[in-house]
């Protein structure tokens, strides 16, 4: 006789006890984590999130499991109408001048009229009804509020891009059409090789717009470039270059924090992972001269800063 019919049994008696187990610990949750779980669950289905099952069950165990040992701050405002959490990065041993506070349609810009250019956005994925992006302007133009008044005409013959801080996707999807259109200034732009424009950092940016609201609702971001004393510059007194750029990634789950940091090279070729540049907040604060994440108390803010996620989420 058979054993077959008894192994079907033996597996389908397994997979209904599983189902059991995994809609009774839903029901057994608080409603704001039942809303987390549902979302990322629809996450799957929803077109253009490019959301895979393998990270639906990695986040549910990061989020729900590794997660219970994350720094908790409740009292930190969050939500839609913010682009910044945290607060806003502040000098500390800048050494290029005053920054100037530039606040645009769904982000805001530090900049450096000494630098000729940005040195660091902050602009929120997510958090809002998902938009369809209008079409992508043709020009760049001069933002009058600085005194550098960079033109668009300073890149040209450069071998350089005119490389978005603050990227015209995550604007566009989240922020519309207006925003979109201001992400073409150039006090939102910096001299960025085209292998690591088109390549790299693209892909980044397009994670963040599109699979990580999909997976986490909201997440923050902070990014920019980092310079070396004195740095080098696209033709005598022009825009500074950078030689390497910096992204911070800041998420909050029912009070839970985590963040996630990189250091990219500006002559990454393109083909390299993520993983590969990995760093601290603390390590990105040394090489730039901004304190970040001052919003969040020492508690919070000490193991967030300190530490190197274990991987690219």
């Amino acid at each position: 006789m058979s054993r077959r019919p008894f192994v079907r049994a033996g597996w389908g008696w397994l997979i209904v006890t599983a189902v059991a187990i995994g809609v009774g610990w839903f029901f057994a949750q608080p409603e704001v984590r039942r809303r987390e779980i549902r979302h990322l669950a629809t996450s799957l289905a929803e077109r253009g999130a490019r959301v895979e099952l393998t990270e639906v069950l990695s986040d549910l165990w990061t989020l729900y499991v590794v997660a219970a040992e994350a720094p908790v701050a409740r009292d930190v405002v969050v939500g839609p109408e913010r682009l910044v959490v945290a607060g806003e990065p502040r000098p500390d041993g800048f050494l290029h001048g005053p920054v100037q506070l530039l606040r645009n349609p769904g982000y805001l810009i530090g900049y450096s009229d000494g630098l000729r250019s940005p040195v660091w956005a902050a602009y929120r994925a997510g958090g809002a009804e998902r938009q369809r992006p209008g079409p992508r302007p043709e020009r760049f133009a001069v933002d009058s509020r600085t005194m550098a008044r960079v033109q668009p005409a300073d890149y040209a013959r450069s071998g350089y891009d005119r490389g978005h801080l603050a990227p015209n996707l995550a604007l566009a999807l989240w922020h519309g059409a207006e925003a979109q259109r201001q992400s073409f200034l150039m006090s939102n732009v910096v001299p960025q090789r085209p292998t690591l424009n088109a390549g790299l950092w693209r892909r980044m940016e397009e994670r963040m717009a599109r699979n990580y609201p999909a997976r986490f609702e909201e997440v923050w971001i902070i990014c920019g470039p980092v310079h070396a004393a004195p740095p080098a510059r696209l033709r005598p007194g022009g825009v500074a270059i950078p030689d390497s750029f910096f992204l911070i990634v800041l998420d909050e789950t029912d009070g839970r924090w985590r963040a996630q940091a990189f250091l990219v090279p500006q002559d990454a070729d393109g083909a390299e992972t993520w993983e590969r540049f990995r760093t601290s907040i603390d390590a990105i604060e040394r090489r730039v001269g901004f304190d970040f994440l001052a919003g969040l108390p020492d508690a919070v803010e000490g193991p967030l800063e300190a530490a190197v996620a274990g991987r690219p989420w």
